[in-house]
């Protein structure tokens, strides 16, 4: 593969096309690691739930971890350092738009 990365992004990009679970991403300066895991931790208790392994937020790790949806799944709580905040955006492209540029600023929901 001549970019891992974009490799990695394109992987997760298709798992999550096909999840219809519900997905909370965390962002900010502090506190991530500790929100996820509570919220990993409560939302498990209703359903199959995938979260990041420790603090692993990066850009290799946050496809790693999209690309552990399952079928069942019913949450994916996902903690993204900012250096994984354009992998996100490209993970959540549908196929059919071109990736936004790392210039924009993600969509407030």
């Amino acid at each position: 593969m001549p970019d891992v990365l974009n490799a990695l992004a394109d992987m997760a990009h298709i798992v999550a096309e096909h999840c219809t679970g519900t997905v909370v991403a965390l962002t900010g300066s502090a506190g991530k690691t500790t929100t996820k895991d509570n919220l990993k931790t409560i939302l498990s208790l209703e359903g199959s739930t995938v979260a990041n392994h420790r603090s692993f937020n990066n850009q290799i790790d946050f496809p790693v971890t999209v690309s552990r949806v399952e079928p069942d799944s019913r949450y994916l709580v996902l903690e993204m350092a900012p250096a994984a905040r354009a992998t996100s955006r490209h993970c959540a492209t549908p196929r059919s738009q071109p990736p936004p540029s790392s210039s924009e600023s993600a969509p407030h929901t």
